[in-house]
């Protein structure tokens, strides 16, 4: 299913892809280097820059950083998308960083487990 997912999803980026601007992999190569990890999951590799407000919805937000984030295929989908090509989440960024906030909480607290000592004696 993932891989009939990722065909369609592939398909679709050729085609929308025909309309855009000839700086447009120029400036996804610049972001990916200014935001180098899936801003939901963290991850760095298989990675999109996604468009906050789609293209086809507005071309002339195209080229703006500020409507751009990092997702990695699944969460570009999944979250950036509503696992919905024709949805959007405008809200998107917001809920990534709020996602990252518990990722570092669940990393910080099994660091925190793994670091303590065990309360039980055996001597």
């Amino acid at each position: 299913m993932l891989k009939y997912i990722n065909s369609i999803y592939y398909k679709i980026l050729n085609y929308i892809g025909k309309g855009r601007s000839g700086a447009w992999k120029r400036i996804r190569a610049y972001f990916l280097t200014k935001e180098p990890e899936c801003q939901w999951c963290l991850k760095t590799y298989d990675l999109d820059v996604h468009h906050i407000v789609p293209y086809n919805i507005n071309p002339e937000l195209e080229l703006k950083l500020t409507n751009l984030i990092t997702l990695c295929r699944n969460c570009h989908f999944e979250h950036g998308h509503m696992r919905n090509w024709s949805k959007y989440d405008i809200e998107i960024r917001k809920k990534c960083n709020k996602n990252q906030e518990k990722i570092y909480q669940q990393l910080k607290l099994k660091k925190e487990i793994k670091n303590e000592e065990s309360p039980i004696s055996w001597n």
